[in-house]
Parts: C-alpha cells; structure tokens; sequence
C-alpha cells in the first residue's frame, strides 16, 4: 500500500523530518530523528544499509539479513529502471509493535501504527520543491514480515526515485513483481498461493485489471491479477519494450495511458494475458512462450507440404498452416531433442516426438492433441495449427533441440 502527500516545511513527518532542500541534509536528518524515536535499550533498533534506514524489533542478525534481502531487491528494481535508487528509505518494522516504547509510537504516523497491527504495510511519502527541484521521502510502516517488506521497498524506491508510484494497478503489481523477483531468473517465483488465486477465479481482460476505480488493499485476486499483468507486460517481448517507459510515465504523472500505449495490439494481449493466467506455474517463462502474431497462415491445397521448425524450449509456434474441418493431414517429424537431461528423443522413433499441437480458431486456441510421427489427423474445425514440445510449462526453460514437423493433406 502506498500513500503520498505533498508539502514544504507544513504538517508533521512521521520521523518528524523537515525539508531543508538537499538530500544530503534529509539523510542526516533522517538518522537523527530515527535515533531520537529509539528510546530504550530493550526497544527497537536502528539498523542502517545502503539504500535503507530501519527501526526494528527484530534480533540484529534477522534484521541484517532482512536489510541484504531488500538491497539485493533493490539492486534489481534499480536495474530494470535503470535508475539508482536515491536516499534513505525509512523503515519501521514491527514484530510486536505493543511492546515498542511511548515515544516511538508517539513519533509514528497513527495509519502506520493501524497496518502494522493489521499485519498490512503502508508507504507514505513527503514531497517537497523548492526552487525548481523535488526532493521525496518515504517512510515504510510494516510488521516484520519478508513478503510485506519486499513489497513495501518498491513503493519506497518508486517514491524517492520517481516521486510517485503510479495507479494502483501498475503500483501494486510492480511492487508484486519486485518481491519475487531473483537474480538471472525470468521465470515465475510466486508462491502457490498467488498461483492458486488465478487459477481459481475466473480471469479478467487486462483493461479489467488497469481501471481506474481500483484501491490499494482490496483484496489478494486483484493483487495477483496485477502481479501476472506486470509480469506478462515486462518479460513478454511483445509488450515489453513499451512497458517500462510507460510505468515510468505512469510514475512521473505523464501524459500516457495504458490504452493509448497498448489499443492497437489490446485483443492479443488479451489472449495472451488469459493464456498465462491458465498456464502459469512455477518456472513458467513468459519471454519463452511469447506468442507469434507475425507468421502468415493459409490452407494446405492438396500436394502442398509445410515444414515447421519446432524449437524444444519455446512454447507455442506458429507453422503458417491453416487445417480445413473434414480434411485429413498426415504428420511427418524428424530430428531429437532433449527434455530431460541425458535423454534425447528422436523424432521417428515409436511413440516418439512428444510434440503436441492445437488450433487457433477465432482467437480460441482448442484442445491440444499429440504429433507422432506419420500420424494422421481430421480437425473438427479449421483454424490455424500452432505446435509445441510436449513438457510441462514450467520446465521447457532447460529443453534443447529442434524437431521439423512437415504437414501435408492426404487427399
């Protein structure tokens, strides 16, 4: 949850910090006030890191090593932006906040206080300009929790970095995305119960996800909704060299809107947006199973083959061929490929292949059938034939090879 006002030298900061108009002398400041809030020896720490000014009741080493996780998180939200992250991010972390001293709580924001002992986070955050330039501080109220606190320091770098964090559907699914995030791996890591929420409700249009009459807290579905649209967008590259500057936009209070950046290309989003909603698990790679809109499609007249290449560690692929209702085609593959390491499948082998096909009909894609080798197969209705090695979703990252299918009408 994130929270933003905008003032001078008006109002109370929650660490009773003034702007004087440098970052530096807000840090300085920052380190002060945090010291002042910490009141006695058996109360909360201070525990400071590069990016991150905590007050905590946690043991020193659970508070290190919770400081390294947000840092190690930091450094990846950093480099998708490709912004630094600028200032202190403030923290209060409270596994028992009833036991903090009067003092402290008298110094904390009561909202702050409210989530905290809701077991929810909050973000606030006071912009102040003088002279042409903005200077933002951010302050994070969060019980001490892993997910809660990940969640809550991209909020934080948003607000200091961007000065804002944009609607809550981007705002809310990036801070999403941050938390799960893992160094050199695109795949997805949420937990099973994010994964269970998509797989359980029905899945909304992404302009169903992006309105505006949204708020923050709502409820898990529309968190994990927003999650896997930010996932999608980001690591799709289909939608991906646009999203970035679009968030940053968002952020920065532009002139943008996710229609106007996404409109010509909505319905296949769309498509692929539910496709992940149905498919995803973990491990799943987006940017592997990107759809391909570019390939021509046509029917197969008769004595006409088409030869697809079907790469092992991609998902769905396109072969330009159209199968006609009541027609019969004859399946004919050839190569190896591996999917479980050591173990390569050959294409012509008895029962080999382990190719599965489907067809795209009206932007449905039907059930899926198998690919075997000199197979034969009568589509019930014509629509265009996408392929894919037969593994599970979340495991084709490691698959290699490549299998030629050749597809031809017997009559």
């Amino acid at each position: 949850m994130s929270l933003c006002r905008t003032q001078l030298t008006k109002g109370r900061f929650p660490f009773a910090l003034l702007y004087l108009g440098m970052v530096a002398i807000i840090q300085v400041l920052t380190v002060a006030t945090l010291a002042t809030a910490q009141q006695t020896s058996d109360g909360p720490k201070e525990h400071r890191s590069q990016h991150i000014l905590m007050l905590t009741d946690l043991p020193a080493d659970e508070a290190k090593a919770m400081l390294s996780e947000i840092e190690q998180m930091l450094e990846l939200v950093a480099g998708y932006y490709d912004r630094k992250p600028v200032g202190l991010i403030q923290i209060y972390a409270a596994r028992d906040l009833k036991g903090w001293p009067a003092k402290t709580l008298g110094a904390m924001e009561e909202g702050g206080k409210s989530r905290i002992l809701a077991g929810l986070g909050r973000t606030t955050s006071v912009t102040a300009r003088i002279g042409g330039k903005s200077s933002t501080q951010a302050t994070i109220y969060a019980p001490a929790d892993r997910r809660t606190l990940l969640h809550e320091s991209v909020h934080g770098y948003c607000r200091q970095t961007f000065h804002g964090v944009g609607p809550v559907w981007y705002a809310e699914g990036m801070a999403e995305m941050g938390q799960y995030w893992k160094k050199g791996d695109p795949g997805v890591n949420a937990p099973d119960e994010v994964i269970g929420f998509l797989k359980k409700h029905s899945p909304k249009s992404s302009k169903e996800v992006v309105e505006s009459n949204q708020l923050t807290g709502d409820s898990r579905q529309a968190y994990a909704t927003r999650w896997a649209l930010c996932h999608l967008l980001a690591n799709n590259p289909n939608y991906s060299a646009k999203f970035r500057p679009l968030g940053i936009s968002l952020m920065l209070k532009q002139p943008v809107s996710f229609d106007k950046t996404y409109g010509p290309v909505m319905a296949q989003l769309d498509f692929e947006y539910r496709l992940f909603l149905a498919d995803a698990c973990p491990g799943y790679r987006v940017d592997l199973c990107a759809w391909d809109w570019k390939t021509k499609f046509a029917p197969l007249k008769v004595d006409t083959t088409v030869t697809k290449r079907v790469e092992a560690r991609r998902g769905w692929q396109a072969t330009g061929a159209t199968l006609t209702a009541g027609t019969e085609y004859l399946f004919e593959t050839d190569g190896n490929w591996t999917i479980e390491p050591g173990k390569a499948i050959e294409a012509k082998d008895e029962g080999g292949s382990k190719m599965m096909g489907a067809l795209l009909v009206d932007g449905r894609l039907g059930a899926e059938f198998a690919i075997r080798h000199q197979a034969k197969f009568t589509p019930g209705e014509t629509g265009d034939l996408y392929v894919r090695c037969d593994d599970a979703w979340g495991a084709i990252a490691d698959n290699e090879g490549v299998v030629a299918l050749t597809v031809r009408p017997t009559r």
